[in-house]
């Protein structure tokens, strides 16, 4: 894993690596024969650049904090090394994980391992790219408003946002810590699952369930708007495939679901950003304070969007609680209902409407199909967002590729903490998809 990270600085994935620190884990892990029983026994996972572990650096892609030493190692680091993991650096991430392109002031962007003038979606790209690219078989990321899930697609590999408390946050930057999701990506779900499993205490075996029998919702608000031909060709032939095991796919829609998410949004992601972000700060032992961080911002349109939420006025504070007071109960309550009335295991979509396009750098615009299309990088998120918003597992698995090769994803949402049981679905409707190939030069 070593010679592989060194040898692919150009995908710009892997943006620190201590070799000697890394193989010293290594030599210390060969004395802890205990950890043999576990499936995280000497495997490499990289860490997105907002998890503290030592003796990297905890940049969270953002210039004031470029040469921030965390003083303690994130809670979920420790689960790692216990499980035998083996740390294997940090990954590129957009500036405060508030944007969706991997490409940030301090390490600059990340490559699409299948074609390297694409973006590879964000914020937490530099991981995706890191598992696509088999620089190492697992990674962390952390998922706001589907910043797993948008990567894991266009980079054709599994990305899971559990429910947002599922791992503990303590010793990682947040961007909305009542929002933020901690998760794995890796190539397939059972190594997913081996890895919530460690990060969770809960070792107990999983098994797919049956996929004859299954039922599945479909809704098309706002899941199946403006599809690329080649994600609504690859969404459909993903239909048939699991009709054909059996699976029933139930039509129907979330009663007021747009409007609810309009609602939650914005304001329930930018309503803490300062506390949140000043808490951290506090307990990691960083320099720099809230203000210095702001004022330091690379990206305009981070700075654009997260601007008012680092001076909050009173009105935007009261906004917040009662988003959550509010908003977010009507939402759960919704979703619950839509669950419950049409009988169904978990929700699938295409996880993003497109596949990997190029950014306009310094804009939200994306060239799709040769056209720029303006803020075309909230695309990323059309799919994604639902789930985070109603704080729903929600798990992006690769269902094919392009006229030009690009992965295509598809994702299933789970009922509220049916964590492992939307797992076990993942694990059968993986079955029924088929294998894309790897990267060019990356077989």
């Amino acid at each position: 894993a070593g010679r592989r990270i060194v040898a692919s600085r150009s995908l710009n994935a892997i943006v620190e690596f201590d070799a000697e620190a890394f193989v010293d884990d290594a030599r210390r892990l060969r004395a802890t024969p205990a950890a043999r029983r576990s499936p995280l026994y000497g495997v490499p996972v990289a860490l997105k650049d907002n998890v503290d572990v030592r003796p990297y650096r905890t940049t969270v892609g953002t210039p004031a904090l470029r040469h921030h030493r965390p003083r303690r190692d994130a809670e979920l680091v420790a689960k790692l090394r216990s499980a035998g993991a083996l740390i294997a650096g940090k990954t590129n991430m957009d500036e405060l994980a508030a944007w969706g392109t991997t490409h940030n002031g301090i390490y600059g962007r990340t490559a699409n391992p299948y074609a390297p003038e694409r973006h590879c979606g964000g914020s937490s790209g530099g991981s995706a790219a890191a598992v696509a690219a088999r620089l190492v078989p697992a990674a962390i990321g952390t998922d706001t408003a589907g910043s797993i899930r948008n990567p894991a697609s266009y980079c054709g590999v599994v990305g899971f946002r559990p429910t947002h408390d599922r791992i503990g946050p303590r010793g990682v930057a947040p961007l909305a810590r009542r929002r933020d999701s901690i998760g794995p990506f890796a190539r397939e779900v059972a190594d997913v699952a081996a890895l919530d499993a460690v990060l969770t205490d809960r070792g107990q075996p999983l098994e797919p369930v049956p996929l004859a029998g299954l039922r599945l919702g479909v809704p098309r608000v706002p899941f199946q708007r403006d599809l690329s031909p080649d994600v609504q060709k690859a969404f459909d032939e993903t239909l048939a495939a699991l009709s054909a095991r059996g699976v029933t796919l139930v039509d129907g829609e979330i009663p007021d679901l747009e409007p609810l998410i309009e609602r939650m949004s914005v304001i329930t992601i930018g309503g803490a950003v300062r506390r949140d972000l000043e808490a951290y700060l506090r307990d990691s032992g960083a320099l720099a304070t809230v203000d210095e961080v702001f004022a330091a911002v690379w990206h305009p349109q981070v700075r654009g969007w997260l601007g008012e939420y680092f001076r909050p006025s009173p009105a935007a504070s009261a906004a917040y609680e009662g988003a959550w007071r509010d908003t977010f109960v009507q939402l759960r309550a919704r979703v619950a209902d839509y669950f419950m009335r049409h009988r169904v295991a978990a929700i699938v979509a295409p996880a993003v409407p497109i596949t990997a396009a190029i950014e306009v750098a310094h804009t939200g615009d994306l060239v799709i199909d040769g056209r720029r299309v303006p803020d075309g990088v909230w695309r990323n998120i059309q799919n994604t967002l639902p789930a985070s918003a109603w704080d729903g597992p929600g798990i992006a698995l690769p269902a094919g590729v392009d006229r030009d090769g690009l992965p295509i994803g598809i994702e299933l949402d789970g009922p509220l903490r049916a964590d492992r049981e939307l797992l076990a679905v993942a694990l059968a409707v993986e079955r029924a998809l088929p294998r894309i190939p790897a990267p060019p030069g990356r077989a």
